[in-house]
């Protein structure tokens, strides 16, 4: 299951975090997101809602730029609900090209894929699920099949899930991690550690099997 993407928060302090994939991103934190760490030893960091996020320059995040193939994205987060869309991570322009994930609707728990178009049926096409409540602790996955399919997974089991996915016209923008692609609004509040991005669509047993070697983190 190699990534594409992997941040796992090693450093614990600082103003960058390294991408662990071979692709060796440099992820920088801007307006000083806080280290924080679990009671396992696991570092984690907190954003502020207001003005913290992360961000990974185009030219090194060029394996993200997915288009019509399947492709995965994972990690962890304990969010809290301000009563606003929150960026989980994205690399696009708003009804142009790229993808974004992020957290929004009644009660602020519906994760959101959400595919931008300059051309097709419209200019953007969605997956979505519910039940992603604040204040706790999840591993989420998404898994977007070729076509117009994706399937969500919770603490590594599938959930039902609403997809009508077009094909993805090609990205060159920056990874933004916690915020919109503008990078002034839509900023994620709470914790999150090891977002990850696969260029292949991982299966219900990878999903369910990275939850059982990482769950014990927040014990």
């Amino acid at each position: 299951m190699y990534c594409e993407f992997h941040t796992p928060y090693r450093e614990g302090v600082g103003t960058i975090t390294q991408d662990v994939s071979k692709n060796h991103s440099v992820v920088t934190l801007v307006n000083a997101p806080t280290w924080s760490q679990l009671d396992t030893g696991k570092n984690y960091l907190s954003y502020n809602g207001t003005t913290q996020y992360a961000e990974a320059q185009d030219d090194t995040t060029a394996n993200l730029n997915f288009t019509t193939g399947g492709y995965s994205l994972g990690g962890w987060f304990n969010w809290t609900d301000g009563g606003t869309a929150q960026n989980i991570m994205g690399r696009y322009e708003l009804s142009v090209s790229g993808w974004e994930l992020y957290l929004y609707g009644p009660g602020g728990d519906l994760l959101n894929l959400r595919h931008h178009h300059a051309g097709g049926t419209d200019v953007r096409s969605s997956a979505y699920s519910t039940g992603w409540t604040d204040g706790v602790w999840w591993f989420f996955g998404v898994s977007r099949e070729a076509g117009g399919q994706a399937t969500f997974y919770r603490n590594g089991q599938a959930i039902t899930t609403v997809s009508v996915l077009e094909d993805i016209e090609t990205e060159t923008r920056d990874l933004t991690i916690g915020t919109r692609y503008c990078k002034t609004t839509n900023f994620f509040k709470g914790g999150r550690t090891d977002d990850r991005g696969w260029s292949t669509a991982l299966t219900a047993d990878d999903w369910l099997t990275i939850y059982e070697l990482e769950k014990g983190w927040f014990a």
